[in-house]
């Protein structure tokens, strides 16, 4: 999918022209009472909850099993039935340990070698996430991964730099340019099948214009990111791109949409048995539900 110019060829002349002040953490331009700030809370209380969420996890993380490094130790060890066991009670973490893991082997971080090591580490995570769970998504995104070399590697790292020198073409007031890096990075990321790397900026395009008013084109975007992270069994990317989905349609105020798009959230984390994920989109369903009583004038 080609940005279309994004549409930003016809758009740019009043969203573009706003991005500086998003890079550079200025407010950005009000809009109509009911859009603009209603994108902001948004976004804003989603970003809230994810940092809770976060430093919760991380303390329940020192407290627990460390999947990533309790699976590398079996598997060094060649220790079969702890692998399974790590993969089969770890169920809600393997998708997001794989995809930590491929973002650190193909970051440009790590030797080719360890890059290697690390791919067939993923594999074996995915072959066994396979047989336990029936689902084959997470192996047919590593194996993608088994083919590279330093090229690719090498081409994921200018992709990125390519796709983030945007922010230097939009202080330098170049629109046209910013359009051109977001496309070119995108085939890049194409070219050498790194789906994910395609996914990660096809949402941050589409937050980007969310917070900039834009909203269709805003959920357009990350319904493209949530399609290939279904793909790819990214199972907390596909999730985070709905619930900004569904921040997108309340800044519609179209409150119903909301909701849907947080239930198809919640059926995916309901799979998972991710019970603290589970909490946080019923807290979101709940803020939306007030919201609809509050413009329907009904008092709690």
């Amino acid at each position: 999918m080609k940005i279309e110019r994004l549409k930003v060829k016809s758009q740019k002349l009043w969203i573009i022209s706003f991005i500086f002040g998003v890079v550079m953490g200025t407010d950005l331009p009000k809009g109509p009472a009911s859009d603009g700030g209603a994108m902001r809370e948004a976004f804003g209380a989603i970003v809230r909850v994810d940092m809770q969420t976060a430093l919760k996890k991380r303390q329940a993380a020192s407290e627990g099993v460390d999947l990533g490094q309790s699976f590398i130790n079996a598997y060094e060890a060649n220790d079969e039935s702890r692998m399974k066991l790590l993969v089969k009670v770890n169920k809600s973490s393997v998708s997001k340990e794989l995809i930590d893991m491929i973002t650190y082997a193909t970051s440009g971080e790590v030797s080719s070698e360890e890059m290697t090591w690390l791919i067939k580490i993923t594999d074996k995570m995915a072959a066994i996430y396979y047989n336990e769970f029936s689902d084959k998504r997470l192996e047919t995104f590593v194996s993608n991964y088994k083919k590279w070399s330093q090229r690719e590697q090498k081409r994921k790292k200018e992709a990125d730099n390519i796709f983030y020198s945007y922010k230097m073409e939009i202080k330098n007031k170049n629109y046209d340019a910013v359009v051109e890096k977001w496309d070119q990075s995108l085939d890049m990321y194409r070219e050498i099948g790194d789906k994910l790397g395609e996914a990660k900026r096809l949402n941050e395009i589409g937050i980007t214009f969310g917070k900039l008013g834009s909203y269709k084109t805003s959920i357009k975007f990350l319904n493209d990111a949530r399609q290939i992270n279904n793909e790819i069994g990214n199972v907390r990317g596909e999730v985070s791109d709905l619930r900004f989905i569904a921040a997108g349609y309340v800044a519609l105020e179209d409150y119903t949409q909301a909701i849907e798009i947080y239930k198809t959230a919640l059926n995916i984390v309901g799979d998972l048995g991710d019970k603290a994920q589970k909490d946080t989109l019923l807290n979101d369903i709940a803020g939306i539900e007030g919201r609809i009583r509050m413009t329907a004038g009904i008092k709690d």
